[in-house]
Order: C-alpha cells, then structure tokens, then sequence
C-alpha cells in the first residue's frame, strides 16, 4: 500500500484506497488508455483496447467516491517495486477495459472398425 500511495502521490494512478470496481459512465477512458500506446511492452495492446473501445467490466461495488484503481498517465522511468506495482495495474486496467476473450473448441470423434480375425 505504501508504493501504490506514493505512485498516487507521483500523480501516476488514482486514489488505491478503494474497493470500487465499477468506473462510473462520466469516465472518459479513451485518454487513460491512449496514454498507455506509447509503451514498448503493452502499447500495441492498448491500442487494440483503443480500436474496439474500452468496453470495462461492470462490477458490483462502488464507494461512489473512488473509481477503481487506474492509471492517470504514462511513465517508463519507474524501478524496482514502483514499476512492478505500476505495471500490474496498468495491465489489469488494460484487461478490464478490453474484449472478454473468445475460445474455441473442436469436438472429434474417431471410431476405428475392428477386423474379425479367425
């Protein structure tokens, strides 16, 4: 708790100190994610987010005070458990705000013929 409130205080994720996991529809989400394309290991992602659109999981909890923990702006410059903090909630907010994944399965069934032997 103690990196994520110093990486708010840098100005790099909203307020951590909530249990909201709902963004309210007055979010422009667009600018979040387009500040997050600049970057060499999940940019192209964001930009896949932004091609579709940000589409955020509709959660069920809401302080109505807090949107859940996002990122508020790019950086890159950031080491040791700061980056490792900012990384995992630039790529959760990514996820949330992308296209449920789509599966796909194939059924096969083989039956092989036994030759009567005598």
């Amino acid at each position: 708790m103690k990196i994520a409130e110093k990486l708010y205080n840098q100005g790099f994720i909203s307020y951590p100190r909530t249990e909201t996991n709902m963004f309210p529809k007055s979010l422009d989400l667009r600018p979040l994610v387009q500040n997050q394309t600049v970057d060499e290991n999940w940019g192209e992602f964001a930009a896949q987010v932004l091609e579709r659109g940000p589409k955020p999981r509709h959660g069920n909890k809401t302080d109505n005070a807090h949107p859940p923990i996002h990122p508020t702006k790019h950086t890159s410059g950031l080491q040791g458990n700061e980056k490792r903090v900012y990384e995992f909630i630039v790529r959760h907010f990514l996820a949330c705000c992308s296209e449920d994944a789509k599966g796909q399965e194939t059924n096969v069934e083989i039956e092989i013929a036994r030759e009567k032997v005598s």
